[in-house]
């Protein structure tokens, strides 16, 4: 199959290796998302990529633009999942790099659906990495047993944030996508 593609909740063939931003759907971003658990279902409780997206990027008072990259930096997830780190790791150096290049190629058709900067900048990427580990730490404190004690790597000066995460359903988590793309892109 030389464009492999998939047929999306909405009934789009979304082109897993050259992707078009008309292929990319907010409906489906937020329905695939709100689908998917975190940590490969490691937590106590469901909890959506969605959800996550959306708590990181309300950690944020910046302009829209830079909301809408919290927002939408595991929005590739939609389309091909996540793999735990360890299987990262496993997978080997060839292999992690296909990986990266099919990511990097969907989230470039996703930036490009939504006006953002191809490559974000690097005050930008280092936001996003910030957040993306403060939640981190959140959500292993406030979704996983006392047995998860390891903290991934997580630099020293991240702090988890005060609020408890209390995981919504997955339609919760669905429509707070929708919200929160919406005021986004306003």
């Amino acid at each position: 199959m030389n464009n492999p593609w998939f047929q999306t909740h909405s009934g789009v063939e979304f082109h897993l290796l050259n992707p078009v931003p008309e292929e990319v759907v907010q409906e489906d971003l937020a329905h695939h998302l709100s689908q998917q658990c975190r940590f490969n279902g490691a937590c106590n409780v469901f909890y959506s990529v969605a959800e996550h997206s959306v708590r990181v990027m309300r950690m944020s008072r910046a302009d829209r633009e830079l909301r809408l990259a919290l927002l939408l930096h595991d929005a590739h997830e939609a389309y091909i999942g996540d793999l735990v780190r360890p299987m990262k790791v496993a997978m080997g150096e060839d292999a992690m790099r296909r990986w990266d290049v099919i990511e990097g190629v969907i989230q470039m058709a996703i930036h490009q659906r939504f006006n953002l900067p191809l490559d974000l900048p690097s005050a930008w990427r280092q936001i996003i990495k910030d957040y993306d580990n403060a939640i981190l730490l959140t959500e292993k404190r406030d979704l996983f047993s006392e047995k998860a004690s390891h903290i991934w790597g997580v630099p020293d000066h991240i702090r988890p944030m005060e609020t408890v995460i209390r995981p919504w359903r997955a339609d919760e988590a669905k429509e707070e996508f929708l919200r929160a793309l919406r005021e986004s892109t306003k």
